[in-house]
């Protein structure tokens, strides 16, 4: 054999071993990094440091990043979420707010789409980067996805009846509350101790009110609230006794919250 093919030869066989060379070197580097993911704890957002990491933790399928098509945002990531909106009519709610959560945070709070052409879904994700949160969230186009949703879910699941009943209101707090029209600095409800999802709280008083502008939206007595509120009735009052002074509610619903213990919500108009 001529030396000239020979050493030619050889050089082909140096290279494919050195592209099989390369090739098993990312090979083991990809594995050592997938395994690095499965056993990384993560018991602060500053522990994510990357898209992908997040995704994995999520269990979703990571495809890729790239410029945002949309000059609103930053970047688009594409991915494969584990759930869909919805399980068998139950929300995933929680499961991609905090998916956004995370996202955010590892993203830098910029602007930024999360993307699922296979449920055509899109999470965009308006961020604060000074103040390091999400100022909105967008799923669809909508603001208020969930809330929307949910609600008409909720309507589908009235049981409406046509029986009126006469309420007696027995609470000082909401007499004075219909005495001036529902004008929330019209009442003293005692001593404000924090406030939770829209709510103030007064916590010795055993009252939660939602204010919306100038008004009193909504109150919830508490366990702690141990005078009357309307016909002789007390918040801890059992459910069956209340049906016996107003007669069957107008709309019942039972729901189940995150804890998985039975709320009732239970209107008589």
């Amino acid at each position: 054999m001529p030396k000239r093919k020979t050493i030619k030869i050889i050089f082909i066989v140096a290279i494919i071993f050195l592209v099989m060379a390369f090739a098993l070197r990312q090979i083991l580097m990809y594995t050592q990094e997938q395994a690095e993911f499965q056993n990384k704890t993560y018991d602060t957002l500053q522990d994510f440091e990357t898209v992908q990491e997040v995704a994995n933790y999520l269990d979703c399928e990571y495809i890729k990043e790239e410029e945002s098509k949309n000059e609103k945002y930053e970047t688009d990531i594409y991915l494969k979420f584990k759930y869909d909106l919805y399980t068998d009519g139950a929300s995933n709610q929680d499961y991609f707010y905090r998916s956004a959560i995370l996202f955010a945070q590892v993203t830098g709070y910029s602007n930024i789409r999360l993307i699922d052409d296979s449920k055509d879904l899109v999470i965009a994700i308006i961020g604060d980067k000074a103040n390091k949160k999400i100022l909105k969230l967008y799923i669809n186009g909508n603001d208020n996805y969930y809330g929307e949703i949910d609600s008409l879910k909720t309507l589908e699941k009235y049981q409406e009846l046509n029986t009126v009943y006469s309420i007696e209101v027995q609470s000082d707090l909401l007499k004075e509350l219909i005495k001036n029209d529902w004008v929330a600095k019209q009442v003293d409800c005692g001593t404000e101790e924090t406030t939770f999802n829209n709510y103030t709280i007064y916590f010795d008083e055993g009252l939660e009110v939602r204010k919306i502008n100038t008004k009193v939206f909504n109150i919830v007595f508490t366990e702690r609230y141990n005078k009357e509120v309307v016909n002789d009735i007390k918040v801890n009052t059992d459910l069956e006794q209340i049906k016996e002074k107003l007669g069957t509610p107008t709309f019942e619903q039972v729901i189940e919250s995150t804890a998985s213990s039975r709320k009732s919500a239970i209107l008589w108009l």
